[in-house]
């Protein structure tokens, strides 16, 4: 219960921080700060991170569950309530902070934007080490690095190169974009009215709330990603499998990636015309597509296992 109630706590927060803030918006001040400069990237590195944990739990699903009992044996710290305590009073500090650095309505110093990144860092660090330290000892942790170092590296490297590549192949997809752009028309149709559709600009909205639907929307990024994961996943695991029906993931894959694509546009326009237009280009834009991939993962993996055809 340990293992997993920290890990429900780091993705909640996780989410709630990369949702609510852009860290787009520091860059415009990074010309002279290399602090400022890598914060502006914190969001490829939470999805560097995101590509890791799935192909961390495929890699590690055979010894997953023997971890996982280590971690609650020792999941038994002195003074739980006042470790908890301790985290969320950082995590509130560390939103306060988010709160300041990533503001557009609020323009600072470049003094002291140095100085809020720094302790933004710092007080980040601080947050993420107290809620692990929160219900687990330093000696489960220590002996579970120990003995998936390996694993974890080949996870991390693993995550890199897939989010290098996914950013290199932004081209030759104007047809999946089109198809996109007019099934994301067709879904918010069924809602809403009056919904807004240029084509020829491939823009698409809901009154005066719009987006372009271009390129980079049209899903070849999570469809890439789904495709080198499942190729893994097959390889290891391929003693396991029943060839060739197996491959008939590939295409279930690609289509539900691709379909959750859509439905992310559709649900971006609606939390812009809803609710905010900042949350929907911001966190929501960034984040909700590498969500959808590590669900679809693990749901792949799931599937994979628990149905015999496979």
């Amino acid at each position: 219960m340990g293992f997993f109630f920290a890990l429900l706590i780091l993705l909640i927060e996780c989410l709630a921080i990369s949702f609510a803030f852009d860290a787009q918006i520091v860059a415009k001040h990074a010309s002279h700060s290399s602090i400022l400069k890598l914060l502006s990237h914190a969001g490829q590195f939470l999805r560097i991170g995101l590509i890791a944990i799935p192909v961390y739990l495929l890699i590690a699903s055979k010894k997953l569950s023997q971890s996982i009992a280590v971690f609650n044996a020792e999941a038994k710290p002195k003074h739980i309530s006042l470790r908890f305590l301790l985290h969320f009073a950082l995590f509130a500090g560390f939103w306060l902070l988010s709160s300041l650095l990533f503001n557009e309505k609020i323009t600072l110093n470049p003094d002291t934007n140095n100085t809020l990144a720094l302790l933004w860092l710092l007080i980040g660090s601080l947050n993420i080490i107290s809620l692990l330290l929160a219900n687990i000892t330093f000696s489960a942790w220590r002996q579970f690095l120990l003995a998936e170092k390996l694993n974890l590296v080949i996870a991390l490297l693993t995550g890199f190169i897939t989010w290098g590549l996914s950013t290199l192949v932004s081209s030759s997809w104007s047809k999946l974009a089109d198809i996109t752009f007019y099934t994301s028309h067709v879904l918010l149709s069924l809602f809403y009215p009056n919904v807004t559709a240029l084509p020829k600009e491939k823009a698409l909205g809901i009154g005066d709330f719009q987006v372009e639907i271009g390129i980079p929307c049209s899903g070849y990024e999570g469809i890439g990603l789904i495709v080198i994961f499942l190729s893994i996943y097959l390889w290891l695991m391929r003693a396991e499998l029943r060839f060739p029906q197996v491959l008939l993931l590939y295409p279930l894959g690609i289509t539900l990636m691709w379909f959750f694509n859509v439905l992310r546009i559709s649900l971006l326009i609606i939390i812009g015309k809803e609710w905010s237009p900042a949350v929907a280009i911001g966190g929501f834009h960034s984040n909700a597509g590498w969500i959808a991939f590590i669900a679809l993962s693990i749901g792949m993996i799931g599937l994979a296992q628990r149905v015999t055809f496979f």
